[in-house]
């Protein structure tokens, strides 16, 4: 679904687009963290690919959402070029991306699971972290305050 709207500023030529993959419920603990783990994959190439090197944008990000029951994964660009374009190049990522995930050495996909698990894990730094953390279980309406555990429980038991 795409929604387009006129700016108020004729002037102004910047786009953007958020493109969603909604993934399934929220409360679904395994779907979940094999969501975090492919937005940790996800993160650095989607930065390289379509800021550095496609430069569609100035503001290129990724990552996984949660919003009230459900969880997705969300790449977001701000452009001059058209959403149309932005949609197309975003595909393409993700298609090439597809094939990369499968060419994956098992030594490579081990490196990112151990990665993932060790941030979930890691003891928080400050006060200010932990309620952040705490407070984003809150307003997504996840409640999974163990998240951290059950996302080493679920990677460490599962292979490429």
């Amino acid at each position: 679904y795409r929604w387009e709207t006129t700016l108020k500023n004729p002037d102004n030529v910047n786009h953007c687009i958020e493109y969603i993959i909604m993934i399934g419920q929220n409360q679904d603990r395994a779907q979940r963290a094999h969501l975090l783990l492919m937005s940790q994959m996800l993160d650095e190439p989607c930065f390289n690919t379509l800021r550095t090197q496609e430069q569609l944008g100035y503001i290129v990000g990724s990552g996984m959402m949660v919003m009230n029951t459900v969880q997705g994964f969300r790449i977001l660009i701000q452009s001059e070029k058209d959403c149309a374009f932005l949609e197309k190049r975003i595909d393409n990522f993700l298609v090439n991306f597809e094939k990369e995930l499968e060419e994956m050495s098992e030594g490579d996909f081990e490196k990112h699971k151990i990665g993932l698990i060790n941030k979930r894990l890691e003891n928080l730094k400050n006060l200010g972290e932990e309620s952040g953390r705490l407070w984003h279980h809150v307003a997504s309406e996840a409640f999974d305050f163990d998240l951290g555990k059950s996302t080493f429980t679920v990677l460490k038991s599962n292979h490429h």
